[in-house]
């Protein structure tokens, strides 16, 4: 009897701490770490309540292996500067991993993967209710505001949440995943398609290109993978890229951040209002200072000054913003050398494999989404980013059985 109540009290536990995570979307800016903290301490709880200690090392140095290889960079390249602003924000690739490894991997079941996709769900469903309701009442519904990037700016001002629209916009693509994965064996399918409706919305008008292209081909993927029957796949493949070309005719905004795609000035001339013209000006520096150091790279915290460097030379615009790489590889290689970014390549890579093998599919379409969207930014950089990126790895990693 004591046994199945400590039973009980231990999976109650663990779906609390993973839960925490699920209204990660709604926390306030300063409180994103606070999941992140409360869900070590209770790692720590469930490790020192084993009678058998036993941890397992190589599968924690396998997830960590992002946050060590950067700091190894410090060392290997001869920097030896610690920058610890950067430092206490990637603690989570450390931390989370860490945690995930003092508690026993029996005890993360299929019902807490579910239970914080749900959580998820619903929080970045009021996130996006509360936003367009401070959009509809800043007056922005307007036919002029609907061509700018007005949604984009005054997300920034949200009060509490505050966040920046890429990582608003990483949130909405993820939920749609989940979305998708769960939708045949939810008994609340119409509630389903209209937060979908509502999620898909505020991402059109955010119209953040490289998330938008990474869930467009996660999404297919995701359903290819999901569904037996080939006309079924078709049509609902067929509906997803008759929803993007809709998106484009009817989200004036989002139809010119995707024509900045199309024009040759973008690639040839620096223009500070095109964000697409600014990366390839920023991936031109990245390439040239890692042509300068190409096997170790410059240390933790010095690619960033490497960077500003070459801003100086090509644009005031850039040098004034400090402005990073915008492409998680780029920035892995100016830190960290060929050896980082192969550790980052390496990682994603084995992860994906893992999924594929695993039939893990859901998760398999969500480090597509995250290897695409490494492209265009640097989601590490951020614990917005940082922190759903290596607990959703370190969770499903840890699921043993899957239903996506």
């Amino acid at each position: 009897m004591e046994i199945k109540k400590s039973s009980f009290i231990n999976d109650k536990l663990i779906t609390y701490l993973i839960c925490l995570f699920g209204v990660f979307p709604i926390l306030p800016k300063h409180l994103k770490g606070l999941p992140v903290v409360v869900f070590f301490i209770g790692a720590l709880y469930f490790f020192l309540k084993k009678e058998k200690i036993k941890f397992n090392f190589k599968g924690f140095f396998k997830l960590s292996s992002l946050f060590f290889v950067i700091f190894l960079s410090i060392f290997y390249t001869g920097s030896f500067y610690f920058p610890l602003d950067k430092i206490e924000t990637s603690l989570s690739l450390f931390i989370i991993p860490l945690s995930f490894h003092l508690i026993r991997s029996n005890i993360i079941k299929s019902n807490h993967n579910r239970l914080f996709i749900k959580c998820f769900i619903l929080s970045t469903t009021i996130l996006s209710i509360a936003s367009i309701y401070y959009y509809y009442f800043n007056n922005l519904f307007k036919k002029d505001y609907f061509k700018v990037n007005s949604f984009r700016k005054l997300i920034l001002e949200i009060p509490i949440v505050n966040d920046h629209p890429i990582y608003i916009s990483l949130y909405l693509a993820i939920t749609i995943l989940f979305s998708i994965a769960i939708f045949s064996n939810s008994n609340k399918k119409v509630l389903l398609v209209g937060i979908n409706l509502i999620n898909l919305f505020h991402l059109f008008l955010l119209s953040s290109k490289g998330i938008i292209i990474a869930v467009l081909i996660s999404a297919v993927l995701l359903l290819i993978l999901k569904l037996k029957n080939r006309w079924t796949k078709v049509i609902f493949v067929s509906c997803i890229f008759g929803l993007f070309i809709a998106s484009l005719i009817y989200f004036p905004n989002m139809r010119r951040r995707f024509k900045e795609l199309g024009i040759k000035t973008t690639y040839t001339e620096l223009q500070i209002t095109n964000s697409t013209s600014l990366r390839i000006t920023i991936y031109k520096c990245a390439i040239e200072k890692i042509k300068k150091k190409p096997i170790l790279g410059y240390g933790w915290g010095n690619g960033d000054a490497a960077l500003s460097q070459c801003y100086k030379e090509k644009s005031e615009y850039l040098y004034k913003e400090k402005l990073n790489s915008h492409n998680q590889y780029l920035d892995y290689y100016l830190k960290g050398g060929i050896i980082a970014l192969l550790v980052l390549m390496y990682f994603l890579y084995q992860q994906l494999i893992i999924s594929i093998k695993e039939k893990k599919y859901l998760f398999t379409s969500i480090i597509i989404l995250f290897a695409i969207q490494m492209l265009s930014e640097n989601i590490l950089n951020r614990q917005s980013g940082i922190i759903m990126f290596i607990f959703i790895i370190s969770l499903f990693s840890a699921e043993k059985r899957s239903y996506g």
